[in-house]
C-alpha cells in the first residue's frame, strides 16, 4: 500500500454512497482520530509515499496512448 498525497476526505457511505458530500470539516474530530490511527498503522506497516501521478483528472495519462490504437 502507498500513501496518497492528496487531502483527506470523509464520507458517510451509508447515507452518501456516491461520495458527493465530504464531511471532513463538519466531522473534524472524527477525521482527526481516523487520520491519527491511519498514520500509526502506516508507520507500523512501512507504507511508502505515493510515487504515481496526481490523478485529479482520471484517465488523462492513458488517453493519448489509447487514442492511437483505433
Amino acid at each position: 500500500m502507498q500513501k496518497w498525497h492528496g487531502p483527506w476526505e470523509l464520507y458517510d457511505l451509508e447515507a452518501d454512497r456516491t461520495e458527493r458530500h465530504n464531511l471532513i470539516e463538519q466531522q473534524s474530530e472524527i477525521a482527526s482520530r481516523l487520520e491519527t490511527a491511519w498514520n500509526a498503522w502506516a508507520a507500523h506497516s512501512f507504507v511508502d509515499d505515493w510515487p504515481g501521478p496526481d490523478h485529479t483528472n482520471w484517465g488523462q495519462d492513458i488517453r493519448p496512448a489509447a487514442a492511437g490504437k483505433k
